[in-house]
């Protein structure tokens, strides 16, 4: 991730904020982005940045993972951000370590980046009410990106040639994106 570091004295605090947000944050912004590995990295170091910039200022610290998840959102949406978007095999290989298969790409790919924050957000992270809320919207917004991801999962399903798997959303979901978002530490 490419950012100005914090000035020297500021380092410890940066650094801690960066460690416990860093990893699961580029995995959700992996997620978000559909595999645009370049795109999120670039937003999960501005998401970073900012939030060690307002860290004194949060309202709720507790809830600076929903704050920084809602800016990777917006961001992740937004214009264009100057960079040779990859392929869709490019896509696809750097979801493959994450566990996505075909047919969850599939499925994937017919969401926007909203609708994927909230599939990822809810399914694989479990945030509270409160904090969907910031990173998406409302809980009915939850429910359709879940009803689309769904159906758009069915159908690539259909498509391919492949039978749903056994298990809730949830934890078809968890162990698509598990390996990055619950890295093992060295």
């Amino acid at each position: 991730m490419d950012y100005h570091a914090p000035p020297m004295e500021d380092r410890s605090l940066h650094d801690a904020f960066v460690e416990l947000h860093g990893d699961r944050l580029f995995g959700f912004a992996l997620l978000v982005t559909l595999g645009d590995a370049t795109l999120a990295g670039s937003i999960t170091a501005q998401a970073l940045a900012q939030g060690v910039e307002r860290m004194d200022r949060l309202r709720h610290p507790e809830r600076a993972a929903a704050w920084l998840r809602a800016n990777v959102t917006r961001a992740a949406k937004g214009p264009a951000w100057g960079h040779q978007r990859p392929s869709e095999m490019e896509r696809r290989d750097a979801l493959g370590p994450l566990g996505v298969d075909p047919t969850t790409y599939d499925a994937l790919s017919s969401l926007g980046a909203r609708a994927r924050a909230a599939i990822t957000a809810t399914a694989i992270e479990g945030f509270n009410t409160a904090d969907v809320h910031e990173i998406v919207g409302s809980d009915s917004y939850v429910r359709k990106a879940r009803r689309d991801y769904m159906t758009a999962f069915v159908a690539a399903a259909k498509t391919r040639g492949t039978t749903t798997p056994a298990g809730s959303l949830a934890e078809r979901v968890d162990d698509v994106a598990s390996p990055v978002l619950h890295p093992r530490r060295k």
